[in-house]
């Protein structure tokens, strides 16, 4: 999997699974997402993350499901609501988990990388929600 992650052509793909405008998967993201993949060593580094990126490493401090109501910062939480790589499910999940005067904005037809996808939505509920807290 992670020779796959660090090949250029696969890049793209990767990018036109995590978001909802497939058609924003443009160029100059995919540029800017291999940059670091180009880094000698990147393939068998991403190898060595992986096992840890995708969950299984249950002693991680996301793990614990308590430790996130004991939070005291404030916290406010944008999603896309046709999410499929971490669903909206799970927004409203991780929102029952926080204090109580957390914030869930749903970002209406954006999927995991709202910022790519709709600069200006997500940037406009960035700036709402930045002057809420």
């Amino acid at each position: 999997m992670s020779l796959t992650i660090t090949n250029p052509i696969a890049t793209q793909m990767l990018l036109q699974s995590m978001i909802a405008k497939k058609e924003r998967a443009l160029p100059e993201y995919v540029a800017i997402l291999q940059r670091p993949l180009a880094q000698r060593d990147s393939t068998s580094d991403i190898a060595d993350r992986l096992y840890y990126f995708l969950g299984s490493d249950t002693n991680a401090a996301s793990a614990d499901r308590n430790a996130y109501a004991k939070l005291e910062v404030p916290v406010a939480i944008l999603w896309g609501d046709k999410d499929t790589i971490t669903p909206v499910e799970q927004g409203h999940d991780l929102r029952t988990l926080l204090p109580t005067d957390t914030d869930l904005t749903l970002l209406p037809g954006l999927g995991h990388i709202p910022q790519i996808e709709d600069p200006g939505l997500f940037n406009d509920a960035l700036l709402k929600t930045i002057g809420k807290l």
